[in-house]
């Protein structure tokens, strides 16, 4: 006959009802992964919501640098175009003096 099993033989032994010890850790192990992913999520947000709150100010200066600039460049750019003008006017001019000289010659 067997021997009844006392309540230190039942603490001992595997229950059914107990995953045994492989899966067990299986899942503390993907608990932990899920617990590491979830708190390097929350890290990447908080501090992409700092450099985003705090960078703009850079960003700010960085664009007044940019539109002075290229107000510069096109202030310089309408000096050029109106040296390129009265050069154009004055070659017009003188293209126009030399067709006279060249019809009074040719007379």
């Amino acid at each position: 006959m067997a021997a009844p099993k006392t309540a230190v033989s039942r603490l001992n032994g595997k229950s059914a009802k107990q995953p045994p010890k492989s899966e067990l850790s299986m899942f503390s192990f993907l608990t932990q992964v899920l617990i590491y992913m979830s708190f390097t999520f929350l890290l990447g947000l908080v501090l992409g919501w700092l450099l985003w709150k705090f960078g703009g100010s850079k960003e700010a200066a960085s664009m007044e640098s940019e539109i002075s600039f290229w107000k510069q460049n096109l202030e310089q750019s309408r000096l050029e175009r109106e040296q390129d003008l009265n050069k154009i006017a004055r070659l017009t001019e003188e293209k126009d003096i030399l067709k006279r000289r060249l019809a009074s010659f040719k007379s």
